[in-house]
């Protein structure tokens, strides 16, 4: 991966920032050996409606630091004070290691509002093959009703932080999403029934600073009512943060 030019990146101080804190929100690490934590985790993957089915196999990785999960939790709690039961049932920090390196849990409860993660390998195998001080921001979630409250913009910033610190050291983050410009988009989301989105993803990276370095025409397949099959055009983006 070729490099962004400094000037379009923001150096961070490192220091071990392992739960990071905005006036928003904290970062509060996954506790994989937790069944309320793996229990929460699986519910929000439903309601996203992607990949719920590989939260036990994400335990493993991120005991070993292969991922990075973290809970997106807002500071004030009134936050989440509307969220249905399933959604507001508090868990504790109780993760005892991030990056596979010991941590000091506060067990003190919380509610989180999505979660988000830095992989240093990407999900599909054979698309981007693992770079040292390279992550992947992957499974970024805010519970639907809450995305408007600015979380996932806070969420972000501090996994921006977070990357560049002990134990991660990271200069360089990446990701993949839907291409804005993808063939067939405007007829596939009329397949499904679904309306186009008025917010563009892309965008909201690119205005971070994230460029796009690759495309994949057919990265991701859905399967519509009559079986036909679609597929999503990905781009992939990434952005230097040291």
């Amino acid at each position: 991966l070729s490099k962004v030019p400094k000037s379009a990146t923001k150096k961070h101080s490192k220091s071990r920032m392992d739960s990071t804190t905005s006036p928003l929100v904290h970062l509060i690490p996954w506790d994989p050996d937790s069944s309320s934590h793996i229990a929460l985790m699986t519910a929000q993957r439903v309601a996203c409606g992607w990949k719920s089915e590989k939260v036990e196999s994400w335990r493993e990785p991120q005991r070993t630091g292969e991922m990075n999960l973290q809970w997106i939790v807002p500071t004030n709690p009134t936050t989440t004070a509307n969220l249905p039961p399933s959604a507001s049932t508090p868990i504790k920090d109780t993760a005892r290691t991030f990056g596979a390196k010991p941590r000091t849990p506060t067990t003190a409860p919380f509610i989180p509002a999505g979660h988000i993660s830095l992989n240093t390998t990407y999900e599909t195998p054979g698309h981007i093959e693992p770079i040292p001080h390279l992550y992947f921001i992957s499974n970024f979630y805010i519970t639907t009703s809450l995305q408007s409250h600015g979380l996932g913009r806070a969420a972000m910033d501090l996994i921006e932080q977070l990357a560049v610190s002990e134990p991660l050291n990271a200069e360089t983050l990446a990701l993949s999403t839907a291409a804005d410009d993808g063939a067939g988009r405007a007829e596939k989301f009329a397949a499904f029934g679904r309306t186009l989105p008025t917010v563009s993803t892309q965008g909201w990276y690119e205005r971070r600073g994230y460029v796009v370095f690759r495309r994949v025409a057919e990265m991701w397949w859905e399967v519509d009512g009559v079986g036909r099959r679609w597929p999503t055009e990905a781009v992939f983006m990434r952005k230097d943060i040291m």
